[in-house]
């Protein structure tokens, strides 16, 4: 009798035990589970990108509306961009000069000009050629006492005066054939390059006062509008997007269970927000760190402080879900 009482406990026990165990609660035989429970959020699987200006300024236009759909480059948000503007048309200025003048340079002195200057310099050594016979005659007529030296004076004076000007002939065209040194060609360059480097900064500069889609995708939410200031990339973001052709679920596995999913295992997706649809999916990736529990159901059994392994399941294109909608995941794994 009394092991007949020790029986009955024992299956009360046991009874109370699995009638109270929480729904969802892991079986302790694994060799027999045939699904993997999880929570999850519906998310693009592109993800949410929060966008942000790389630079300070005040918005201008907002070219966008919430909702629409927008191609891949296509401008979202535009900040005034009056003094980047004009800052560019300045650096072309600059640019347009250094060539011109490198273009002067390279061209070297006019051939007409050098032409004239030779024939400058051969009359001029001509005349020079003269002017010295006549001296070094009146210096001889000189000592035979058949010249004054007033004579003297006059043929020397000649002399000097075409040689200076010989010798100015000489430099004029040694300056005219020298003009073009290659160290001011260097430093011409070297001007051409920073003119150039100045224009790119500008036309970067400008380009960053334009917000434009990083992706095909959708408008989920404007932050901010015409007349608002923008502070730098790490500021808050102005722009809400992501592509939402392409849903998935984050899911969130109990850290017992994180070896049991594998890639490409069937998965289901239901929930309040549901009603009694069951959406199929499949797992196609797996985070390789543990993490803390993000996604949280409205059961009193649901801990707080365990960590989780996220899943990604993906669905098909077909489901229209709103972004964020907390659901209910299993996945087959038998």
């Amino acid at each position: 009798m009394r092991s007949l009482f020790v029986l009955i406990a024992v299956i009360m026990v046991v009874g109370c035990s699995e009638s109270e165990r929480p729904a969802g609660e892991i079986e302790p035989d694994s060799t027999s589970r045939e699904w993997v429970h999880g929570s999850g959020i519906v998310e693009p699987a592109s993800e949410i990108r929060r966008l942000s200006f790389k630079r300070m300024g005040l918005i201008k236009e907002v070219s966008v509306s919430i909702g629409e759909r927008v191609d891949a480059g296509q401008v979202l948000i535009t900040l005034d961009n009056s003094v980047e503007t004009q800052s560019l048309a300045e650096a072309k200025v600059r640019l347009l000069l250094a060539e011109a003048l490198l273009a002067e340079l390279k061209a070297g002195e006019h051939p007409g000009r050098i032409q004239a200057l030779e024939a400058v310099k051969e009359s001029r050594s001509a005349v020079l050629a003269q002017s010295k016979r006549e001296y070094e005659r009146t210096q001889e007529l000189r000592l035979g006492g058949a010249a004054t030296p007033s004579d003297l004076e006059k043929a020397e004076a000649a002399y000097l005066l075409a040689l200076a000007e010989s010798n100015e002939a000489d430099a004029q065209l040694l300056e005219a054939r020298t003009k073009v040194r290659p160290e001011s060609i260097s430093v011409a360059e070297a001007e051409v390059v920073i003119a150039k480097q100045r224009v790119d900064a500008a036309e970067t500069i400008l380009q960053d006062m334009v917000l434009r889609a990083p992706f095909a995708g959708t408008v989920l939410d404007i932050v901010k509008r015409e007349g608002e200031a923008t502070g730098d990339v790490n500021s808050e973001a102005v722009i809400v997007f992501a592509d939402v052709t392409k849903l998935r679920v984050l899911a969130e596995i109990d850290e017992s269970l994180a070896l049991e999913p594998k890639v490409g295992q069937k998965a289901e997706v239901f929930g309040r927000g549901l009603r009694a649809e069951v959406l199929s999916g499949q797992l196609t990736f797996l985070k390789g760190v543990m993490g803390k529990k993000l996604v949280f159901s409205r059961s009193s059994a649901d801990r707080k402080d365990l960590d989780v392994r996220q899943v990604y399941i993906d669905l098909p294109a077909a489901y229209d879900l709103p972004i964020g909608m907390e659901v209910d995941v299993r996945i087959r794994v038998n």
